[in-house]
């Protein structure tokens, strides 16, 4: 029996007393093998789902879908040479609003961030990293924007990137040699967590003291990671929280 991607909703039914959550199909592929990796909705209409071979745009709530490919043709790959063999490999979607959109993934291993400002027709191509490559790297995994704001965080195999003009550019702030990393959460533009298959690692920051000459004095917040989580002894790469 062929297995389906499915596309489910939360609704509620209200009463004087109670109310019921409740899930609904609203939305299934007729191909079995065009998995749906993510969505994020921004408001109960419009959002967007981010599929295996396309991205889809809804305006009814995701009863149907305007649908977005990401071809060789519609990428501005910049200054970047990137692999093209496999084409690219979607992993998620984050929307800013109905027209501006990133998608994450990678090129044939090669962890990649294409950014969208109209609504999946054309991409610009924003991150391509070369470094450290291997065949179990399946690429961006997931980003996140604490609050909606500019500064945004993404996780891939071994790094936590980090954004502060909207994923225009980014940097890494945690490099893990063979982390294992795939999720991340962030509360604030300071708090965040990520996890791997055996740990999960938190933000913390510190105070450190800086001295300008003998009669200044002042203090400089920096963000550092500490392990909240760790089942496997042998890992020794950071100290506990």
């Amino acid at each position: 029996m062929l297995k389906l991607p499915v596309l489910c909703i939360l609704f509620t039914i209200g009463c004087t007393s109670w109310t019921v959550a409740q899930m609904q199909n609203i939305y299934k592929d007729v191909d079995s093998l065009n998995e749906i990796k993510s969505i994020h909705f921004l408001n109960a209409n419009e959002g967007f789902v981010a599929f295996e071979k396309w991205v889809g745009f809804t305006k009814d709530g995701g009863k149907t879908f305007l649908r977005k490919y990401v071809t060789y043709s519609n990428v501005n790959y910049g200054t970047y040479y990137v692999n093209l063999t496999f084409g690219f490999d979607i992993n998620g979607v984050y929307a800013y609003s109905k027209d501006s959109l990133l998608l994450y993934g990678h090129y044939g291993f090669v962890p990649a961030i294409l950014l969208s400002t109209d609504q999946g027709n054309t991409f610009k191509l924003i991150y391509y990293a070369t470094s450290n490559l291997t065949i179990d790297n399946n690429g961006i995994q997931h980003i996140v924007f604490p609050k909606g704001g500019q500064i945004g965080f993404a996780v891939e195999k071994d790094n936590v990137l980090k954004t502060v003009n909207k994923g225009q550019n980014w940097s890494t702030v945690l490099h893990e040699a063979n982390g294992k990393l795939f999720d991340i959460d962030f509360v604030n533009a300071t708090i965040g967590y990520v996890a791997s298959e055996n740990k999960v690692l938190k933000t913390f920051v510190s105070e450190i003291k800086s001295y300008g000459n003998k009669s200044v004095r002042h203090k400089v917040s920096e963000t550092f990671w500490c392990m909240l989580g760790l089942i496997h002894h042998s890992y020794t790469g950071l100290s506990d929280c």
